[in-house]
């Protein structure tokens, strides 16, 4: 391992070693306030149900009761138990006023204050313990488990030790989102000193503070550098064989934490401009012919690529192109085509002719008449020999 490697695997050490003890003791504070705060949730859920059963609504209630309301029907009490108007208006009267005088409804007001009385004393309670000193005694056992006594002793000696090596850590490094990471510091260091000094914070806002204090801390981790990882390649660069005019790309692919940056280079000069993943070549020709490799780099270390060739063949067929060679190709078919026809018909003029002529050759003449035979000779001389060959 080189120094390098080794230097970022101490400082990531040292981090993680910090962000653990963090963690692990300002979460224990948080636990206990959120879940004592809970109550002050749960208080307020009961309030809101209980406010529409207060006296009040009910006496509401009571005076929207009606036998309408209760889909009792006045014509139906009228027909089968022979009420008249006044006694159905005198037997809503009395339903309300047995309802209001009910036991029912003072028992479960005297159950309703009952319990607010209990929850807000059990909210006083709350209020007057301090928790911050309580934790504080709590946490000053168990420190030795991430720091020996000569580094710090005692959990608020230690809090301070963890805010000054973070400090440390980052001095003088030129680390990405560096200024970010000395604000998260900063505001670490803001939360702890509060914490330690102003111990009468209510129990809503020290919630609040300690939920702050968690994502700050989240955050850093997120941001740690130091626990970076070199960049890898996953495979290399592949040689590309393509034809002029077309569109190629050569891959860079790469991995490390955090992603690593990229350069391409072409016969050893950078590309500017070229920072993405993937170099894409458009309409390539003869001077895109090259070596080109990639170089990887985050904030533990730079990897160069293995070399990979362009090499361009031919000339790629444009569309136009392509659609003459398809026209051509049709004209010289057509013409085949007329040309093959034209001659099958001479040859079966030629034919026809042949068949007429040979007709009339053997066709009888009378041998008397010199004129004819001489005609008939002349015509078919093949023929007019062997009708006349003597038979022997």
């Amino acid at each position: 391992m080189n120094i390098g490697k080794r230097f970022m695997l101490k400082k990531c050490t040292e981090i993680q070693n910090i962000e653990k003890f963090m963690q692990t003791y300002f979460s224990l504070l948080y636990t206990l306030t959120n879940d004592s705060n809970n109550i002050y949730n749960v208080k307020q859920e009961f309030e809101d149900d209980m406010s529409s059963m207060e006296e009040s609504n009910i006496n509401n209630i009571m005076e929207d009761l009606s036998f309408e309301n209760l889909d009792v029907s006045r014509d139906h009490a009228r027909a089968d138990y022979n009420l008249t108007d006044e006694e159905i208006n005198l037997a809503e009267e009395q339903s309300r006023n047995e309802i209001l005088n009910s036991s029912i409804l003072s028992d479960f007001n005297a159950i309703v204050n009952i319990s607010r009385n209990n929850t807000d004393a059990e909210l006083n309670n709350i209020e007057s313990f301090n928790f911050i000193s309580y934790w504080l005694a709590s946490m000053d056992n168990g420190t030795d488990e991430y720091f020996p006594p000569d580094i710090c002793w005692g959990f608020k000696d230690c809090v301070l030790h963890c805010l000054s090596s973070l400090y440390n850590l980052f001095a003088e490094e030129q680390v990405p989102d560096l200024d970010m990471i000395q604000n998260i510091i900063m505001s670490l260091d803001d939360i702890a000193t509060n914490l330690f000094l102003n111990q009468n914070i209510t129990l809503k806002e020290l919630v609040s503070v300690m939920e702050n204090f968690n994502f700050t801390v989240t955050d850093l981790m997120k941001l740690n550098p130091f626990c970076s990882t070199a960049p890898v390649f996953r495979h290399d660069v592949r040689n590309i064989t393509a034809v002029n005019g077309s569109k190629v790309s050569f891959s860079c692919d790469a991995v490390g934490d955090p992603q690593p940056d990229v350069w391409w280079f072409k016969d050893g000069k950078i590309i500017a401009g070229e920072d993405k993943a993937y170099l894409e070549i458009s309409n390539i020709g003869p001077e895109d012919e090259a070596a080109y490799h990639c170089v990887v780099g985050n904030v533990v270390a730079n990897l160069s690529s293995n070399e990979a060739w362009l090499t361009v063949v031919g000339n790629i067929v444009s569309d136009s192109d392509k659609s003459n060679g398809t026209e051509n190709y049709l004209r010289n078919v057509l013409i085949g085509l007329a040309a093959t026809v034209f001659i099958g018909f001479g040859i079966a003029v030629l034919y026809i002719i042949q068949r007429k002529n040979r007709h009339n050759c053997i066709t009888p003449v009378d041998t008397k008449d010199d004129d004819k035979m001489a005609a008939k000779s002349s015509e078919c001389p093949d023929i007019f020999e062997l009708q006349n060959k003597p038979n022997y």
